[in-house]
């Protein structure tokens, strides 16, 4: 794969941006990074177009855009995602009047919502989606299960390589780098 330059670098127009490690410490601890906010601030000064997409999936997209703009940075909410808005956003354009069963925080369940999807908690399920919840139930865990192996599809918010879903484990490889 060819390196870029930094000719390469000044044709980008969309730059995207992770939030932990990456702008911030963490969610959770909103601090940015040293030159993190100038770098930001010197992209949109080149009128570049300036997003977040990151791999929390526990948190909704406006908690995560709520912590950066707390941070100091300008982002926009509307370009602002969340492993949950992925997951949604993925299901929305394949069936926009899926019903689909959320295990979640409440993060990814509030991103489903806000995209329009109808979450539900009883048959029939076209889709079950998977997100960080550390406070998951033998019972919603084996709904989960009954409605995957009655054919619902099921979705994995926020995966890795062991924890594989849709994104991670199928379509590991994503702007010629694996993820």
């Amino acid at each position: 794969m060819k390196s870029m330059t930094k000719a390469d670098l000044k044709t980008c127009k969309l730059w995207l941006f992770d939030v932990d490690n990456t702008l911030i410490k963490d969610v959770e601890h909103p601090e940015p990074f040293d030159d993190a906010l100038a770098l930001v601030d010197g992209l949109r000064d080149h009128n570049k177009t300036l997003g977040i997409l990151t791999n929390v999936g526990r948190l909704s997209s406006r908690h995560i855009h709520r912590a950066v703009v707390n941070a100091g940075f300008d982002f926009e909410l509307e370009k602002t995602f969340s492993a949950g808005a992925a997951a949604a956003a993925y299901i929305y354009y394949r069936n926009p009047h899926a019903r689909c069963f959320v295990i979640s925080e409440g993060g990814a369940t509030e991103d489903f919502i806000l995209k329009g999807l109808h979450v539900a908690h009883n048959p029939p399920i076209d889709y079950v989606a998977v997100a960080a919840d550390r406070g998951m139930t033998f019972e919603e865990l084996n709904f989960a299960t009954r409605m995957v192996s009655e054919g619902a599809e099921l979705i994995c918010v926020s995966g890795s390589r062991s924890y594989p879903g849709v994104y991670l484990g199928r379509e590991d490889v994503f702007i010629g780098e694996r993820s």
